[in-house]
């Protein structure tokens, strides 16, 4: 398999599969949206699998008996009748999560390191969520998002707050206890700690840059995070990964149809 990456306003990504089988046939459909319902082409792999099991199990890979059947199956396309179309492809083209606004940031704290008690710290499963949803049903809408989830605990509007184009985390602990962990909107200026005591956190930039200071009057530890971006002071790689493997799963189902074929032969 072949990756082709071109970056610019929008990722273009081309992957080519390359099988040691003939292609004749190949998936074919298209959408522009990661809204629900409108995104088929990327997510209705169940479709694509029924017409694979058929096509190895029912048909046993007789492509020009299976390709007069289901030639008007709007999934299935033919290859042989496009002169030098040998393979089958994905192309995406997606708009960049941008890294220069900030709308919106996760939002939490907690005062314990305690089970039960400090949701704020490991509660990562509804943030992971909450930046699927943003990414894949919204298309990264954050007006549309903010909306809708104005009034999710965990969601807080940075744009209603002049000057705070930043998410951050503030963590203080001491002795190996939390005293505090935060989650919020900032303005990189204006902390919860004691910016004339600390003064080297003053100096963390906005590049997901973390910085500790530890005070050895109260003999606590203080650690900031600021970051710039939608959700970036929460995980986000369950967002990420969503759509590579509905990608994966098309080049796994390629893959075995090729290898039943050159079994069959």
């Amino acid at each position: 398999m072949k990756t082709v990456w071109i970056v610019g306003p929008l990722f273009f990504v081309v992957l080519i599969f390359e099988t040691q089988c003939e292609t004749r046939m190949c998936f074919a459909c298209m959408d522009t949206s990661s809204e629900e319902g409108k995104n088929d082409c990327q997510v209705n792999t169940g479709r694509m699998e029924e017409l694979h099991t058929k096509l190895i199990h029912e048909y046993k890979n007789d492509t020009d008996v299976f390709m007069r059947d289901f030639i008007n199956d709007p999934y299935v396309q033919s290859c042989s009748v496009l002169a030098g179309h040998n393979y089958c492809c994905i192309e995406e083209y997606e708009a960049r999560e941008t890294q220069c606004e900030t709308h919106m940031c996760f939002a939490c704290r907690d005062s314990s390191s305690a089970e039960g008690a400090n949701n704020c710290q490991v509660n990562t499963g509804r943030m992971e969520k909450l930046h699927t949803i943003l990414k894949h049903e919204y298309g990264g809408d954050a007006n549309t998002f903010m909306k809708d989830y104005k009034n999710d605990p965990y969601v807080q509007n940075c744009s209603a707050l002049v000057g705070y184009n930043y998410c951050c985390v503030e963590e203080f602990e001491g002795g190996g206890f939390m005293y505090a962990y935060i989650r919020t909107c900032c303005d990189g200026i204006t902390w919860s700690f004691n910016t004339t005591a600390l003064k080297t956190l003053k100096n963390v930039q906005n590049s997901n840059d973390s910085l500790c200071q530890h005070s050895t009057g109260t003999i606590t530890t203080t650690c900031v995070t600021m970051c710039t971006g939608n959700f970036c002071n929460g995980p986000t790689a369950a967002a990420n990964s969503l759509h590579a493997y509905t990608t994966l799963t098309l080049l796994l189902m390629s893959l075995l149809h090729c290898f039943s074929y050159s079994q069959q032969r």
